[in-house]
């Protein structure tokens, strides 16, 4: 499959959707609250364990060790697949893999392009790729 059908069936997307805290309790109160702790003069985020409305603590620490886990999968996959982009965009343009500078080209089309998602990273890579052949 070539980069442009890649790109127009949403490959380089992913199919993994954004993970979710799931923060109610049993009776639908929200279980988890962002609150500052000072210790040792140190500040920290720390989650609530327990609904105060019914006492539910519904695995909390589990809860939230699951979403991290499944937000670490998710970044992994979607860096895994923006390199998969950059190297086919390279192959596409005729670039050899190691050229030194792909990397400052790649940089400045990105800043270019991204705001239109990938057909604008490719767009600009191929208005900007004369400057390094």
């Amino acid at each position: 499959m070539d980069m442009w059908t890649k790109i127009n069936d949403g490959y380089y997307k992913g199919k993994l959707p954004y993970p979710q805290l799931d923060t109610k309790c049993g009776c639908g109160v929200t279980l988890y609250r962002l609150r500052k702790v000072t210790d040792t003069s140190v500040e920290r985020k720390v989650w609530d364990k327990f609904c105060s409305d019914c006492g539910d603590a519904s695995n909390s620490e589990q809860r939230v060790k699951e979403f991290e886990e499944a937000k670490f999968w998710f970044r992994a996959e979607i860096t895994r697949l923006e390199e998969e982009f950059e190297r086919d965009l390279q192959e596409k343009v005729g670039i050899p893999l190691a050229h030194p500078k792909w990397d400052k080209l790649y940089s400045k089309a990105y800043e270019i392009g991204h705001s239109s998602g990938h057909h604008g990273i490719a767009s600009a890579v191929d208005d900007l790729v004369d400057l390094i052949k």
